[in-house]
C-alpha cells in the first residue's frame, strides 16, 4: 500500500505573503473517502486578500482533514493527508 501524501501549505503558499502570515481555510470541496484526480480542487483558501483553490498533487483518495473548514494556519502546516492509487 502506498504511503500517503500530505498536502503542505508550503508547496503552495503564494509569493507575497510572509511565513507569519496567517491563512483562512474556507471550504472542502472534496471529503475524507472520497477518489480525486491529480488536479481536482481540494479546498479554497484565503491568504492575504486573495483567495485559490488547492489542487490534490496526486490521484488517489483524500484520506484525512487536518484542517477543518474556517480554521487558521501558517505556512507549512499539513492540511490534509491523501492516499494515492496504487
Amino acid at each position: 500500500m502506498s504511503e500517503p501524501v500530505e498536502l503542505n501549505s508550503a508547496d503552495f503558499w503564494p509569493e507575497g505573503a510572509g511565513e507569519d502570515d496567517e491563512a483562512y481555510l474556507a471550504n472542502w470541496f472534496v471529503r475524507p473517502g472520497s477518489p480525486v484526480r491529480k488536479g481536482t480542487a481540494l479546498c479554497e483558501i484565503q491568504v492575504l486578500k486573495a483567495t485559490l483553490d488547492v489542487e490534490s498533487p496526486v490521484g488517489g483518495h483524500l484520506e484525512e482533514v487536518l484542517v477543518e473548514e474556517g480554521g487558521t494556519f501558517r505556512k507549512g502546516t499539513i492540511l490534509a493527508r491523501l492516499r494515492p492509487e496504487g
